[in-house]
């Protein structure tokens, strides 16, 4: 599995880089790595789509602390 911080780390590259289709190439690349049979990269990839979810949310999820 992928370390918080780096899960972090990687979806804050790929908003940057692809901005609001940030979602749709995790997804896609998710997709690969699982049709390729790469089990643990699929994992790391559906973790970095949830943490670009959580970063593009228009208001937080109940319960999560706003700094």
């Amino acid at each position: 599995m992928v370390a918080e911080f780096d899960a972090y780390t990687a979806a804050t590259a790929i908003i940057r880089q692809y901005g609001e289709e940030a979602c749709l190439h995790a997804t896609k690349r998710a997709d690969a790595l699982l049709k390729a049979g790469d089990r643990n990269g699929h994992a790391v990839f559906k973790r970095i789509l949830r943490v670009i979810e959580e970063l593009q949310a228009k208001k937080p999820k109940s319960g999560v602390a706003v700094h």
